[in-house]
């Protein structure tokens, strides 16, 4: 009986992640009939594409991460926004730095780590400025059509131009 006391307890819950994994996943799947094609740029526009720009309107939240007294917020894709943090009850948004490709943000001995999809880059933020004071490449995968797990064949590095890089995916039927 009390096993099945708690099997009763723990059903909400189950069904409430099941029903948060299948939000997640509408958003990411094409609508039926379409098909998505990547945005192919050359490597070198690509590492001169991490520029300091004006704060802005975040399309796309992402991961917070707190380093010292600032927040960086990732914009999914695009880049992340510092706040300064200061005080806490007033963050005040400072700048937005345009990352492409970028999901994820870290911190370190006044760098910051943030992926520049397939790469990882350390930055150095100055004001009005940043640079890039290392890069890493091809440590992360390309970025996948949304729906996938993996890279279609004709999109892979050997069925295109040398030296490019894939910087999204958009619907052609759009």
């Amino acid at each position: 009986m009390k096993h099945i006391f708690i099997c009763l307890l723990t059903l909400p819950l189950l069904f409430s992640c099941e029903m948060g994994e299948q939000s997640t996943l509408v958003d990411t799947i094409p609508s039926p009939g379409s098909e998505m094609i990547p945005v192919i740029v050359s490597r070198d526009d690509f590492e001169d594409a991490i520029e300091y720009q004006e704060p802005k309107d975040l399309e796309n939240p992402g991961k917070i991460y707190v380093y010292m007294d600032q927040l960086l917020v990732v914009d999914k894709g695009k880049g992340f926004q510092i706040y300064d943090n200061s005080d806490p009850s007033n963050p005040v948004s400072t700048a937005f730095i345009r990352v492409p490709g970028c999901v994820d943000v870290g911190a370190k001995n006044g760098f910051i780590y943030a992926d520049n999809q397939p790469d990882l880059v350390a930055l150095t933020i100055g004001q009005n400025t940043v640079t890039v004071a290392s890069r890493i490449r091809e440590v992360f995968h390309e970025q996948y059509p949304p729906g996938f797990n993996h890279m279609p064949d004709k999109y892979n590095k050997d069925n295109r131009p040398a030296g490019t890089v894939i910087m999204g995916w958009r619907n052609i039927n759009e």
